[in-house]
């Protein structure tokens, strides 16, 4: 695209002011350099970017440039590469103001050589391959067994890509990999960097000594990468492998194991004859079909199912196994309780007794995980039936005092 003469003074202005008679994608084109002015937030071209970034976004063309990359989560190191030549080209200008700018002069010599743009090809699709499994582990609701899946399959891939072709059997041989013995290192050569660095190596015309320093700092991220990786590895692997019999496909599946198989059994304090009983049976009842799909239901209903007597036949083995899946995949759900617990005992209600605040927590936690306002719940006839004089009578005394009836 060309550009005007005045291309200094025609950036200054709000994108919005851009009009014909220049054509569309010039138009879309000045937009992007503009909002490169409030990505950056250099010197007085910052005030333009917190005046018109709500006029920016109403723009289809430029709302779609600034948003992130579909698919993609890498958005920092993807939107740098789709966007290198404009960010090149505006710190050029940007360091050639009267004013010198000598953070615009340093970004523009790093942009202008081509090794760090191979290095970001390199970096980019890593990057996005972690961020996604750790966005999985954020989530609140997710199979235990399958994000133990996908972090080996993250390893293992980091794995292949460093060290000696070999054969594991099972995640258990993928974790005790010694990874620090250099006698299992690929030579840097054959150290697979992914298709993108090698189509970006065409295309430049490195010198085969910068090429090496780059392929050296690219394999040092990686062996960090993957001793990181190692470190967060359970320990306990064999035990969250099994977690997998809880599923309702192997429950009442074929590939039903037997009670003793499960590696987890000894954690089981109460009647073991009883719980072999109720666990031969799960496959013998008609489920719901819409909880079959989904553990903690389907256990929930398996809990709270009863027979012709009106007894919960199923209660321990359904109280079993929600216990076993209650436990913390990450500590991001403990963190959110953390702050929670902040917003509701802050100054104003520093006085409120642990039982209110546990209570709260227990409510807001119900409502997060059914996806429900307070506006929509309906009390049961029993939580009703609470609601009397007595409520404010705690039979602990050292936590609560008794507020008479009025």
């Amino acid at each position: 695209m060309t550009y005007p003469r005045d291309l200094d003074s025609m950036m200054m202005k709000p994108a919005v002011s851009l009009q014909p008679p220049h054509s569309h994608n010039q138009h879309l084109g000045y937009q992007k350099q503009f909002t490169l002015c409030r990505a950056v937030k250099m010197g007085k071209w910052a005030k333009y970017g917190k005046k018109y970034k709500k006029e920016w976004e109403k723009e289809d063309g430029l709302r779609e440039w600034i948003s992130g990359v579909p698919g993609d989560d890498s958005v920092a190191a993807c939107k740098i590469l789709e966007q290198y030549d404009e960010l090149k080209l505006h710190f050029e200008i940007s360091k050639d103001e009267e004013e010198k700018n000598y953070t615009a002069d340093l970004l523009y010599q790093m942009y202008s050589d081509p090794a760090n743009k191979l290095y970001l090809a390199f970096l980019q699709p890593v990057v996005s391959q972690v961020n996604r499994v750790n966005k999985l582990f954020e989530s609140d609701r997710c199979n235990a067994n399958r994000l133990l899946e996908d972090l080996m399959s993250l390893y293992k891939s980091i794995l292949q890509r460093l060290m000696m072709p070999r054969t594991f059997c099972t995640w258990k041989a993928v974790a005790d990999y010694d990874v620090n013995d250099e006698r299992n290192h690929l030579p840097l050569e054959a150290v697979d960097f992914g298709v993108k660095f090698y189509i970006e190596l065409g295309q430049s015309r490195l010198d085969s000594g910068i090429v090496h320093t780059v392929k050296k700092h690219g394999r040092d991220f990686l062996m960090k990468l993957l001793q990181e990786l190692q470190q967060r590895l359970p320990s306990n692997i064999n035990h969250l492998q099994s977690l997998d019999a809880l599923t309702p496909e192997t429950v009442l599946g074929v590939r039903k194991p037997r009670l003793q198989e499960l590696s987890f059994l000894p954690k089981y304090s109460g009647d073991i004859g009883k719980l072999d009983g109720q666990w031969q049976r799960l496959a013998t009842v008609s489920w719901p079909k819409d909880v079959i799909n989904d553990s903690e239901k389907f256990w929930l209903t398996v809990h709270s199912h009863q027979d012709a007597s009106g007894e919960r036949d199923f209660k321990e083995v359904g109280q079993f196994a929600l216990s076993m899946l209650s436990l913390p995949i990450s500590n991001a759900s403990v963190e959110r309780v953390f702050s929670q617990m902040n917003l509701i005992k802050n100054k104003l209600r520093n006085r409120m007794q642990h039982k209110s605040l546990e209570n709260t927590l227990h409510v807001r936690a119900f409502m997060n995980r059914n996806n429900m306002c307070c506006r929509e719940f309906d009390p049961t006839q029993e939580m009703l039936s609470m609601f009397t004089k007595d409520i404010y009578t705690n039979v602990d005394e050292h936590e609560y005092v008794e507020v008479p009836d009025v």
